[in-house]
This record gives structure tokens, C-alpha cells and sequence, in this order.
């Protein structure tokens, strides 16, 4: 296992958390309630073909490139709760509420369109030819903002939208359950990614995906999220000391 590489990476990702933000973040105006609600309606609908895009194509990729059988059983433990135990517990689902609440028609939010010759074709295509460590980097990323910001954002749209508490609760969710997967993450890394060129390739894909899209906006020094800071290398540091007493 590189516990030296997995250090690495955890401070890697800390490092975008800590970037200034840009003027026009969305994330960041949401937060400081400058953000209209025709504006974070339109945001958050931008996202739902490409959640889609990441429950059918991401996640049945990462799962088919697992190195083992053993690996593709602990990856059960991120997929199976982006499908609930039931379709009321389904992540999509949870979102779909949320953009509901902000007045997103329904008939808007198809869950079948077509992945291969719609307008999300090209990162579809990207997906499925990404290797084992491009994989596990570009899911560590979408896991990662979950525990920094997701809390911050329930807050900031129930604060200035009044949305109720079962239309934020995909950030609710998220901000708690992405604490394990993460952790699941930087662990099968460091136990699978440890030539030079595969820990180059998943460093690739993080730089790639938090400086662009939504990750820029939510991978960046946001208010109101210091108070409950989330930092991924001191949990490791903290882990580590308590090994060795």
C-alpha cells in the first residue's frame, strides 16, 4: 500500500479546496444569497443529464475496470446508495425533488435520453475509455465536495430560497455519506495505483476535473464552510499517529 502516495493526494485535493474562488462563482454567490432563484434554477438543471451521465456510465465503468473481484465488492459500497434500497432512497431521485422545488417541470427531467449521440456523447466516450486510475480519480473528485461544501449549500437554499428540508436533502445526503466513500477511495488508490504512470494519470484527471465546470466552483475557498472545515489529509495524519501509539 503507498501511504505516501495516498498522502499525497489527500493534500493534493485539499489544495483546490483552499484556492480563492472566481468573482462569478455560482457556489459562491449562493452561499453570500446573491444568487436569484431563476439563477440557481437554471445552475442546478444544467447538472441533472450529467448526473445521469455519471449513475449509467461512470459508475458501471469504474465497477467493470476493477482490477478484482474483491475491489468490485467494496465499490458496491459507493454504487449501491446512488440507487437507495428502494426508488424513493435514489440519489437521482433525491436531485430531481430539489430541482422540483425550484421550479424545474418535471417533464424536463427525463431519466432516459440517449448517451450516445445526445449532447453528453463526448463524455460519455471519454468515460468509457478511461483506464483504472483515471477512473478512480475523476469519482474521488465528485465524492470529495460532498463533506466540504455540500453542508454550506443546504444551508445557503434554505436560508435565502426557503426550500424545505426534503428538497435539500440531496446535499444533506452527500455531505454525510461521501465522508465513507471517500475514505473507500483514497484507500483502493493506494493499494491499486502504484506505478509512476498510473499515479501521474489519476493526478491528471483531479487537476483536469477541478478546473472545470462545476468543480471549479465548488473546488475553491468557500465562505461559511470554514466553521465545519473538511480537510482529507489531517484525517489521514490522525489515523496514522493513532497506529503507531
Amino acid at each position: 500500500m503507498d501511504k505516501e502516495f495516498e498522502f499525497a493526494l489527500r493534500n493534493h485535493i485539499d489544495a483546490k479546496f483552499r484556492r480563492p474562488p472566481q468573482p462569478d462563482n455560482a457556489i459562491l454567490r449562493l452561499i453570500e444569497g446573491s444568487l436569484s432563484r431563476e439563477e440557481l434554477r437554471s445552475y442546478f438543471r444544467g447538472m441533472w443529464e450529467s448526473l445521469m451521465v455519471f449513475n449509467r456510465v461512470l459508475l458501471a465503468r469504474l465497477v467493470e475496470q476493477a482490477p478484482t473481484l474483491p475491489i468490485r465488492c467494496e465499490l458496491v459500497e459507493i454504487v449501491n446508495p446512488e440507487f437507495g434500497r428502494n426508488l424513493r432512497d435514489a440519489h437521482p431521485l433525491y436531485f430531481r425533488n430539489f430541482l422540483e422545488a425550484l421550479g424545474v417541470p418535471r417533464r424536463d427531467l427525463s431519466w432516459d435520453f440517449d448517451l450516445d449521440h445526445g449532447p453528453w456523447a463526448e463524455e460519455v466516450q471519454r468515460i468509457r475509455s478511461w483506464t483504472w486510475p483515471e477512473l478512480v480519480g475523476r469519482i474521488l473528485c465528485g465524492e470529495s465536495i460532498g463533506p466540504v461544501t455540500f453542508k454550506a449549500v443546504a444551508r445557503a437554499c434554505q436560508k435565502y430560497h426557503h426550500l424545505p428540508d426534503y428538497a435539500v436533502a440531496y446535499f444533506a445526503i452527500h455531505s454525510v455519506h461521501d465522508k465513507k466513500d471517500t475514505e473507500i477511495l483514497f484507500n483502493l488508490a493506494a493499494r491499486t495505483v502504484t506505478t509512476p504512470a498510473a499515479q501521474a494519470s489519476l493526478i491528471k484527471i483531479v487537476d483536469w476535473s477541478f478546473d472545470r465546470g462545476r468543480y471549479l466552483d465548488y473546488g475553491c475557498r468557500l465562505p461559511d464552510t470554514e466553521p465545519e472545515s473538511y480537510e482529507y489529509a489531517p484525517l489521514f495524519e490522525g489515523r496514522a499517529a493513532v497506529e503507531v501509539a
